[in-house]
């Protein structure tokens, strides 16, 4: 017999019987839920932490990840039908949410990324997604005697705190078991993956943190323990702290909600931790300048309110529409060292910029403004009118993150040499916030008050539900940020690609 054949066969056998395992599981789960009335909630967890321990077994039975990557596709696929037919209740006892749904998908991400590299951290992680979290849901019903609501998400403090510490615990653990760590780096990884960890479960919506705990883990724990990149342990850990400065001064100032600067914390921890100062000078210059502009003429800004969906203190969705393609081009920056790169970065950074500074400013215009699509006279504050003052705030918006940008660039040239550069840098930002206002005009969501008939992003207006004018329900204004962003980052790539290919 072939020994190649051999191992196949073990490996399909290995492979069914698994996944027979966690179909008998989930049937055995759903009787015992039906026969004793037990908690549907508990028995949900019981089954994340049965199959996480399977998990941490896997490396023993399975020499591939191609079985761990199937399982991972079949019980996606038995969840997606469970859900919908609404069978295997038990381990549904929330009818809203996906964490059974993005539980396969971030096992499935981490095998495909870490299995050969480093099981350690596939392990690691997944076990973040499944004994802290249960413990920190059981301590929260047992302990909490009140809760608060962190983007519609009934969170507690007893929860909270239960997450960080058995996230630290876990991890000092596993770190000390792997025994090629100096016991500073030890905890000093610990620490930092457990705070992360911790403020992705506070952020999760609808169990999203089945995906966002471990992914994020995975990340870090690999920079950590890997800093082939240059990126040292120490930088990580700083920029961690930095990013926590600044998101709990910029909550205590009023610049960021609750929400808003947890989402900073996040963010800020990937780009200052993984970007060093290079990454981290532009985007500061956007949040400081930015939040200083949103302050200028606050009370002449007050009347154009009501035509925008948020005003004033920045929330979670905002942070995340400017922040979440600087932060994914970041991180691609520890695996890839290109300048493209970065320069896409600092477009996306100067888009966003343009669209804030042309927003802030714009408004002081003397003269009516005009829609981009049609240039007729709109309202100041409606959703894709432009000024001559508002554009040009936006053009200066970008040059000036433009020309930081490039005043940090590793590989500095003479001048000459970096005009063009500039050049595109300042006009992909541009255009950024220009298909920002096209879109604004045309797709983004836009209603009519009933009672003022004045058109508005909100969706209550005057105290009073607000009708339909045009537009796609799901695209919002952070939404229609976060395409202009990208696209001024794509803008930069494919400029750059013709220029210097």
């Amino acid at each position: 017999m072939n020994p190649g054949n051999s191992i196949d066969l073990y490996m399909l056998s290995a492979t069914m019987i698994a996944f027979i395992a966690i179909v008998a599981l989930l049937f055995f789960s759903e009787f015992f839920q039906r026969k004793f009335n037990l908690s549907r909630r508990y028995i949900r967890k019981a089954i994340h932490i049965i199959v996480g321990l399977g998990i941490c077994y896997s490396p023993l039975i399975f020499e591939s990840k191609i079985p761990i990557l199937s399982l991972a596709v079949m019980f996606l696929v038995i969840d997606w039908w469970a859900l919908r037919t609404h069978r295997f209740s038990s381990t549904h006892p929330d009818t809203r949410s996906l964490g059974t749904i993005f539980y396969p998908i971030s096992i499935f991400i981490l095998a495909y990324i870490f299995w050969d590299t480093d099981q350690w951290i596939f392990i690691t992680a997944s076990l973040l997604m499944i004994i802290p979290d249960a413990l920190a849901g059981i301590s929260g019903s047992r302990l909490a005697n009140s809760y608060f609501s962190l983007l519609g998400e009934k969170k507690s403090i007893p929860g909270t705190v239960t997450m960080f510490t058995a996230s630290f615990i876990l991890i000092m653990t596993a770190s000390y078991l792997r025994n090629d760590m100096e016991l500073s780096l030890v905890f000093i990884i610990s620490v930092t993956v457990a705070a992360l960890a911790t403020v992705s479960e506070l952020l999760s919506i609808r169990g999203s943190d089945n995906l966002s705990v471990p992914l994020i883990a995975g990340l870090f724990l690999y920079v950590f323990i890997y800093p082939t990149s240059g990126t040292p342990p120490e930088q990580i850990f700083t920029g961690t702290i930095l990013a926590l400065i600044i998101s709990l001064i910029s909550f205590y100032v009023k610049f960021l909600s609750i929400s808003g600067a947890a989402g900073t914390f996040l963010l800020g921890s990937i780009i200052f931790g993984f970007g060093g100062l290079m990454y981290t000078l532009p985007i500061m210059a956007f949040f400081v300048l930015s939040s200083l502009l949103s302050l200028t003429g606050k009370k002449y800004k007050r009347k154009f309110e009501s035509s925008f969906e948020k005003t004033g203190t920045r929330d979670f969705y905002q942070v995340w529409a400017n922040g979440l393609i600087p932060a994914i081009l970041v991180t691609l920056s520890v695996f890839y060292d290109d300048s493209w790169i970065y320069f896409a970065y600092c477009a996306a950074l100067a888009a966003a910029t343009a669209d804030t500074w042309g927003t802030e400013l714009g408004v002081f215009s003397k003269r009516p403004a005009r829609l981009i699509t049609t240039f007729e006279q709109v309202a100041a504050g409606t959703s894709g009118g432009i000024s001559v003052i508002g554009s040009f705030a936006a053009l200066l918006g970008s040059l000036v993150i433009a020309v930081i940008g490039i005043s940090q660039h590793q590989s500095v040239q003479p001048v000459v040499e970096y005009l063009p550069v500039l050049m595109l840098l300042t006009v992909s930002g541009f255009s950024g916030s220009i298909i920002d206002s096209i879109l604004g005009a045309t797709l983004q969501t836009q209603y009519t008050c009933a009672v003022c008939r004045k058109i508005t992003e909100k969706k209550r207006h005057c105290e009073r539900g607000t009708k339909l004018l045009r537009g796609l329900k799901w695209l919002n204004n952070d939404f229609v940020n976060l395409l202009s962003i990208t696209f001024a980052a794509f803008i930069m790539f494919v400029l750059l690609y013709f220029m210097y290919d």
